[in-house]
Parts: C-alpha cells; sequence; structure tokens
C-alpha cells in the first residue's frame, strides 16, 4: 500500500490522505489529479488511473507484480433541481422561427440536489437552457458568465467564470465546458449549455452571508452562423453577422444562491 499512487497528479492535493497496511485513501476534485470525463446518454462518467510503483530488487530486477487500477463514478446528469431563479429581458418577437409572437423563457439550474451547504473545492454542475421550445434551428450561446456574492448582477464584487463563452484565463482552477449530448430526455442540445465550477468564496465578500450567485450573458441565435468555439483553452472572440432572417436575441439569467461552507 506504500506505493500505490495516481501517477497524472503533479498537485499535493493528489498525495493520498491515509496510508495503512490495508487501504489507501485519496480525496480529490473530480477535474484533478489526471481525472477524465464523458458524456453519455444523459450521465457523466469520471475515472482516474492508479499504479504501484515496482521497487528494484538489488538495482536491476523487479520481484512487484505490477498493478494498475481505473478508479470511476457516474452521475446521471438528468437529475436536476431548478433552485431560485431571475430571468430578464425575456420577451422578445421572433417571428422567423416561432409561429406566433411570443416569450423565450431561459433558466439556470443546478445538476442533482446541491448540498445545503456546499464545500469550498467542490465541483457544482451548472445547466443554462431554453424553456419548452425544440426548434432545433435555434443555438442557445453563452457570452460572459459571473459570480457575485449577492443577486445584484451589477455587484462592483464580481468573479469571471466564461469570457466571450470561454473558461476565464484569470483563474488557475478553469471553469470546464461539458458537452452536451442528446438522450431521451434531452432532444434539442443545442438549447442548453453546461459547464463545471469550482466552489469558491470572496474573500470580502459585501454581506455577511456565505453565498455565491451565478449570472450568464446568454444569446439565442438562429442557425446558420451560430459559431462558438475555444481552443487550447484559449479565448476567441466570436464573431456573428445576422444573415437575412436571422435574429440575435441577448438576454441575461441568474440563479442562486449557492450557500458554501468555510
Amino acid at each position: 500500500m506504500n506505493d500505490v499512487w495516481i501517477p497524472s497528479g503533479q498537485s499535493h492535493i493528489c498525495e493520498p490522505r491515509k496510508r495503512s497496511t490495508d487501504a489507501v485513501t485519496f480525496h480529490f476534485p473530480f477535474t484533478d489529479c489526471g481525472a477524465q470525463s464523458m458524456v453519455e446518454d444523459g450521465v457523466i462518467t469520471y475515472w482516474v488511473n492508479m499504479e504501484a510503483k515496482q521497487r528494484p530488487q538489488r538495482g536491476s530486477i523487479f520481484r512487484d507484480t505490477p498493478f494498475n487500477l481505473t478508479v470511476s463514478c457516474r452521475f446521471e446528469l438528468v437529475k436536476i433541481t431548478q433552485a431560485w431563479i431571475k430571468v430578464q429581458g425575456e420577451q422578445s418577437e421572433f417571428p422567423s422561427t416561432l409561429r406566433n409572437t411570443g416569450i423565450l423563457r431561459t433558466e439556470m439550474r443546478f445538476a442533482k440536489d446541491p448540498p445545503a451547504v456546499i464545500e469550498l473545492g467542490r465541483p457544482v454542475y451548472v445547466e443554462v437552457s431554453l424553456l419548452k421550445h425544440e426548434d432545433k434551428d435555434l443555438v442557445l450561446l453563452l457570452d460572459d458568465c459571473w459570480a457575485t456574492p449577492t443577486e445584484n448582477l451589477y455587484d462592483p464584487q464580481r468573479w469571471n467564470l466564461l469570457v466571450n463563452g470561454c473558461p476565464s484565463t484569470g483563474d488557475s482552477h478553469r471553469t470546464v465546458l461539458l458537452p452536451v449530448v442528446p438522450s431521451k430526455e434531452l432532444t434539442c442540445p443545442s438549447l442548453h449549455k453546461w459547464f463545471v465550477v469550482r466552489m469558491f468564496s470572496f474573500v470580502k465578500p459585501t454581506t455577511s452571508e456565505n453565498q455565491v450567485y451565478f449570472h450568464c450573458n446568454i444569446e439565442i441565435c438562429k442557425r446558420p452562423g451560430c459559431l462558438q468555439s475555444c481552443s487550447n483553452e484559449m479565448r476567441k472572440l466570436r464573431r456573428i453577422t445576422p444573415e437575412p432572417g436571422q435574429r440575435i436575441l441577448p438576454s441575461v439569467v441568474s440563479g442562486g444562491p449557492l450557500l458554501y461552507r468555510l
């Protein structure tokens, strides 16, 4: 057990928390220590590879049997619950797509039931979606996403999560964008966006409560020409020029509060 380790882990948090003659215990976030992930049929799977170091005998041979182990865990992303939400700028006409003039509603939700109080560093899974609409010609785009210690999206204290739809370069723990795949419960993946944020606190919050609100500027675009990409973890500015019959509808969606434990 003294030789079991995570070969892809470079951080001290990837080192075992406990060792004994019978067991070794690791404790780290899903986004660290070389963990990989895959989303399929509404289920996200994480896995990490472990092995035991082989110690040479008399400097030239090994007598230890090679040990390799893949540890995995799975979560159903479709089991989500609605948090308190606030939608602004939601009423817009879209005559080229909707049969009738109406309201386009968006919301922000958090995967599964978030615990009453979330530990700092724990992953928070966020979904932004367009409600009660199944037009596959529409695309939901995330622009800037940020967090504030109050429900005021213009609070002077803010922390950028996404900038122009891509992870902010100002955070050592980047926001992770997840691919959205179709499933029985999700037939229009273009109307949903998923990302993961590690829970954090503000250094000097404007209130005494340990809470964080999330906000996103979004755009609802009609295909074609709705492009958004991030490559090599570098931000690419998006340039969308509306084509004939196409309209881009800006809006803001907020979610929270999420409570954290110091």
